[in-house]
């Protein structure tokens, strides 16, 4: 299992938990209940829809974030962020704003991603948060980690729905913020709102441009971002990920499913004495995003996406895929088997996709088990 937090991250953290007067990375009593605080409030966000956001304004609070939350929340952003790194031209000038920025999680997962991946990119970034603190140890974060990379970084403090572009932005990411809008509000009137201020965020974009949105992998909150990608597509914008196909979500169907990630990616140890104090998971990364653009995307070639764990049995193998099926207007989620004693190259491809893996055959199975000549090819994250 990957570990995508450095050391670097985490002493930067530490050195912005002695300026900043929180508390220190340690299981401690006052920490622990800070972070079980925080993380009920947002189970609560998925649960009851009277439920308020939490407040990020507390010292605790804050320290909860800081310490324990903002590694998780960056590794959820650099893996989301990799369907854009193929969309990027080279050497370009990304112009980003991060909406509802925080202490700037997301923003700094991004910048991790093109770090390692993409360095002929310039990174222009705009972290807006009405928490003014927060955005002083974002700021402080970056200054950390990026001393000499050429980040342009500003901030600037205003609430979510202040940012309007015009044309002059190339990426708008929002992370945890659509839950936690319009709390309270009847829940069609709500649905309206957020998708009015999201196809706003759109229009507004650059030539070009995307909108990432990284949700909590909640059924309330993923199925949400469902029904948001179905009022993208229907407005006549575009789904680039997770996505193989623009018809209708089949997850949607069945009240009891929902669409999110699960990555194969760990806290670093230092976190995991105080995971476990607080009753929280360190293995695995589980999120759900959709990557939105305004133009047309260019025709593919037909793909799959795995969208729950793999079923093992003895002497054979079954995945649950997403594609476009025959329809006309909504997907289809198919469950496949292929049999282990069908050896070589395709079988490896299958043996290596897990929950998230995007999947291409030729040629394209029928519904049931994969024949032995059915090649498959497993695609690479980003590509």
């Amino acid at each position: 299992m990957r570990t995508l937090v450095d050391a670097a991250l985490l002493a930067a953290i530490d050195a912005v938990a002695v300026e900043e007067k929180l508390l220190p990375r340690e299981p401690s009593r006052a920490l622990v209940e800070a972070i079980r605080e925080v993380s009920d409030s947002y189970n609560a966000l998925g649960r009851d829809p009277r439920a308020r956001r939490p407040s990020p304004h507390s010292s605790a609070g804050r320290s909860a974030r800081l310490q324990f939350f903002l590694p998780r929340d960056v590794g959820k952003s650099y893996e989301a962020a990799r369907d854009l790194l193929a969309r990027i031209p080279a050497g370009a000038k990304l112009r980003a704003v991060d909406v509802g920025a925080g202490l700037g999680a997301s923003a700094l997962g991004l910048a991790l991603l093109l770090r390692d991946e993409r360095p002929d990119v310039r990174l222009a970034l705009t972290l807006i948060d009405d928490d003014v603190a927060a955005l002083r140890v974002a700021a402080q974060l970056f200054r950390a980690l990026f001393p000499e990379d050429g980040i342009a970084l500003s901030t600037r403090a205003d609430g979510v729905y202040a940012f309007e572009g015009r044309g002059e932005v190339d990426l708008v990411l929002a992370s945890n913020v659509l839950c936690e809008l319009e709390r309270g509000v009847e829940p069609l009137l709500r649905a309206d709102k957020i998708a009015a201020l999201v196809h706003r965020w759109l229009r507004g974009l650059a030539p070009g441009g995307h909108v990432l949105l990284i949700e909590p992998a909640l059924k309330a909150t993923a199925r949400a971002l469902q029904s948001l990608r179905a009022r993208m597509l229907a407005a006549g914008f575009h789904v680039v990920a997770p996505c193989t196909h623009e018809k209708g979500c089949p997850l949607l169907v069945d009240e009891g499913d929902w669409c999110h990630e699960d990555r194969a990616v760990a806290l670093p140890s230092a976190l995991i004495p105080i995971a476990r104090a607080a009753g929280l998971h360190f293995e695995g990364l589980t999120f759900a995003y959709a990557l939105l653009c305004r133009e047309g995307l260019p025709q593919r070639s037909p793909r799959a996406r795995v969208v729950a764990p793999p079923r093992e049995a003895k002497g054979k193998r079954g995945l649950t895929l997403c594609h476009a099926g025959d329809d006309a207007t909504v997907g289809s989620s198919t469950t496949y088997e292929r049999l282990d004693r069908h050896r070589g190259a395709s079988h490896e491809a299958w043996l290596g996709a897990e929950r998230g893996s995007v999947l291409r055959f030729e040629p394209w199975p029928e519904a049931g088990r994969l024949d032995a000549d059915v090649r498959i090819e497993l695609e690479d994250p980003g590509e």
